[in-house]
């Protein structure tokens, strides 16, 4: 019958085929006997003559424990759990060559169906909280594996469960399989008393990325992540809220110049109790390049006429300062916003360069 402990087992080997014509006749063995402690396996011979002279060697494992046997009978010993038996059966008939067959190894022998205590659930059921087993009571040397469900549908393997938005509203139980070789196999199964709930979200602080300088884009890239999960975004510098600043991206002002930008990410999900915040690590604003736009003259272009330069780039703090050209050349003394024409700049091309200069 199949089943290592519904009925006995036998276990049959190939004959082995005669090295000569003078060896003696090929003959079969197999061992019969239930796989467990303390029980008697058997070694049965078959097809050899009634006059050969029978030996037999037991093993367990690769170690023999002939001495412990009483011929073709071996009763099973403690020492024998976890391994297989088997046994070299030597025939010699007169005048001939003995010859030696080993049987299939049995199944592991074993004390019988494992046993350990029920299985506890340990941890919160709520979104976002981890959840173990404790085994206890399990022979050393034992192996466990875990089988986790959100209500019929297997959800992990692992030895924890990080229980997430796909699990609220859903009973968590799991199977544990708990095996060793000295053992049959035994499975135990554990069940939550409650539905998953919804959990406390707690955020991790965002990332600032990008090169923090005036001019240049800086962007926030949240670290906890989840489908479903919605962020709202507010840049600060030096820890006051800007105005309209509420996207993922920020370009810091000249007006920002040496001072900390942080961002603060509202995270909120439906799976959670509450909206959960979190800033970023501050970062200094530095140097950035200016671009100037064209400078504009207003006047009419005349001998004796004044002609003014206006500078289109403006902020506070920004200096500016002056240098006109008659024909792409640098006319002397001429550096200041207001320039006037002289003869010798008759039918010349005049204009003027700004230099713009500010701290940041």
């Amino acid at each position: 019958q199949p089943g290592a402990l519904r009925g006995r087992q036998r276990h049959a080997a190939t004959p082995a085929t005669p090295a000569t014509q003078a060896a003696g006749t090929a003959f079969a063995v197999e061992t019969y006997g239930v796989p467990l402690v303390d029980r008697t396996f058997t070694a049965i011979t078959r097809l050899w003559p009634l006059d050969a002279l029978v030996t037999y060697r037991w093993f367990a494992g690769t170690t023999e424990v002939t001495a412990f046997a009483d011929g073709k009978d071996y009763r099973t010993r403690d020492a024998d759990a976890g391994k297989k038996l088997t046994v070299a059966v030597t025939v010699t008939e007169p005048g001939k060559r003995p010859v030696t067959v080993t049987s299939e190894p049995t199944e592991y022998i074993t004390y019988g169906t494992l046993s350990f205590h029920a299985p506890k659930l340990v941890g919160t059921m709520k979104v976002g909280e981890h959840l173990s087993i404790e085994v206890a009571g399990a022979p050393a040397g034992s192996s466990i594996s875990r089988t986790w469900y959100a209500n019929s549908t297997v959800v992990g393997t692992g030895e924890r469960l990080r229980l997430t938005p796909d699990h609220l509203g859903k009973r968590i139980s799991a199977r544990v399989l708990v095996s060793n070789r000295a053992w049959l196999p035994n499975e135990r199964g554990v069940k939550a008393g409650s539905d998953v709930a919804k959990g406390n979200l707690q955020a991790e602080a965002p990332v600032v990325a990008g090169s923090a300088t005036v001019g240049k884009s800086l962007s926030a890239t949240p670290r906890t992540k989840m489908s479903g999960m919605t962020y709202a975004y507010q840049w600060q510098v030096d820890g006051r809220d800007v105005t309209g600043a509420t996207s993922a991206t920020f370009v810091p002002k000249l007006n920002d110049f040496g001072k900390p930008v942080t961002v603060k990410v509202r995270h909120g999900h439906p799976a959670y109790v509450n909206a959960s915040y979190a800033t970023s690590a501050p970062v200094a604003v530095g140097q950035g390049t200016l671009q100037a736009e064209a400078p504009t003259v207003s006047g009419v272009p005349a001998v004796g006429k004044t002609l003014t330069s206006t500078a289109r780039t403006k902020v506070a703090g920004m200096t500016h300062s002056y240098q006109w050209f008659a024909d792409g050349k640098a006319i002397d003394g001429a550096t200041g916003a207001k320039f006037t024409p002289q003869v010798a700049h008759f039918t010349k091309k005049i204009t003027v360069k700004v230099s713009h200069r500010h701290p940041g």
